[in-house]
């Protein structure tokens, strides 16, 4: 396996070995760096908080996820977390977030939202002023930078650190010393992103004590996968649909993926083209659906369906029209 690191010799490895890199930058500095491997690897980060008047030091390392990749798209569209130690702890955000190529209302940049529950509460978008400098810091394209790569796949892709000591401790720690005592609220922040995926990692430390550093991404391999279903959830696919005229008909492509964005064409007949659940109103002629799922880097997940339409019945009544008892009309 090959790997090359920005700004290193590239490197080869066999089966099960490993190799290293020192790094440099401090803090919230502007330093990156692209990782490429010519096959699956896992990259562990080793970071941690330091104390530079004392020159102190806590470690911490964490699993980086890695990027979209050809076919694949990995990432979250809403992640939870916490901030276990206050200040003087530090607490500081790594995110990468996907740019799409050439649509800015599928791109992640600009979509964030950040939102809060305290003490079991439901979620709500978050109103004190020091939070929302963190949610208006996430969508200034101004803060954000590129990774320094020429891969077509990581050149989607844009990174920010970024410091929020202001956001509320997690839930009291009665090791910690440094924490309230009488804090009895439990917080807990979610992040959301309803244009695109995005990868949040949280350090949180002191050079003097300790030092927590992980990834809230979800590592799958996120494959948008579409299934047409009716009003039964029965799922519909191959060859014709049969349906009666004037039936109403609902459609399901749901595919369990967050803030994804939809697409039913023709409109013709359907009581949305933007929902994933959308309803076919008195369909009168047979006709094709396709239905477009984005929002999931820039793959796209289609799935078609063909309605039979059956025609209108006619009926005509021969014979007399008035009947006494238990006569007999013929039917035509």
């Amino acid at each position: 396996t090959t790997v090359t690191l920005s700004g290193f010799p590239t490197v080869t490895l066999n089966k099960n070995r490993q190799t290293s890199f020192r790094l440099k930058g401090n803090g919230l500095s502007k330093d990156a760096y692209a990782l490429h491997a010519t096959k699956p690897v896992q990259v562990l980060h080793l970071s941690g908080a330091e104390e530079l008047a004392t020159n102190e030091g806590q470690r911490a390392a964490a699993i980086v996820p890695p990027l979209a990749n050809g076919e694949t798209c990995i990432g979250s569209k809403v992640v939870d977390f916490s901030r276990s130690m206050e200040n003087p702890f530090e607490m500081i955000l790594n995110v990468a977030a996907f740019q799409h190529p050439t649509d800015p209302n599928l791109s992640a940049i600009g979509k964030f939202v950040l939102q809060k529950s305290v003490n079991g509460s439901l979620f709500a978008n978050v109103t004190n002023p020091d939070e929302l400098v963190v949610q208006n810091h996430l969508n200034n394209p101004a803060n954000w930078h590129s990774f320094p790569s020429s891969d077509p796949d990581i050149s989607k892709w844009r990174w920010i650190a970024l410091n929020t000591d202001k956001l509320v401790v997690g839930k009291p720690n009665i090791i910690q010393v440094y924490a309230d005592a009488a804090r009895t609220q439990i917080v807990a922040y979610r992040l959301i992103n309803k244009g695109n995926v995005f990868h949040l990692g949280v350090l949180n430390g002191r050079g003097k004590d300790d030092a927590l550093y992980g990834y809230f991404s979800d590592f799958r391999k996120v494959k948008a996968e579409v299934q047409v279903r009716d009003k039964s959830n029965t799922v519909l696919s191959g060859g014709l649909i049969p349906v009666c005229r004037g039936e109403s008909l609902e459609l399901d492509a749901s595919v369990g993926l967050e803030y994804a964005f939809y697409k039913w064409e023709p409109g013709k007949y359907l009581s949305s083209t933007t929902d994933p659940k959308v309803k076919v109103l008195n369909p009168k002629t047979s006709l094709s659906y396709e239905v477009s799922v984005r929002g999931y880097c820039d793959k796209v997940a289609k799935a078609g369906i063909s309605l039979d339409v059956a025609p209108q019945i006619s009926a005509t009544i021969s014979g007399p029209s008035v009947l006494c008892g238990a006569g007999e009309v013929p039917v035509d």
